[in-house]
């Protein structure tokens, strides 16, 4: 029978930290897996904003703004 996804927290919660730290990036790298539909989706999101971008549709921001914005919170 499956453990429940309780069971199993209950049983990583009780690791040592340093298992914790393993199995939690034993489980992050089980997410970041290859998807090549993903990928393809994201080229051509990438080439739409290029096309509008090149067509006056949409303004380029220097990268330093943003994170300033982002830190100020606006």
């Amino acid at each position: 029978m499956a453990a429940s996804v309780d069971d199993v927290l209950a049983q990583a919660l009780a690791l040592q930290v340093k298992d914790r730290a393993v199995l939690l990036e034993q489980l992050a790298e089980s997410l970041d897996r290859p998807d090549s539909v993903l990928d393809q989706k994201w080229i051509e999101e990438a080439h739409r904003r290029m096309q509008a971008f090149s067509r006056g549709e949409m303004r380029a921001y220097e990268a330093e703004d943003v994170s300033k914005e982002m830190d100020a919170g606006t």
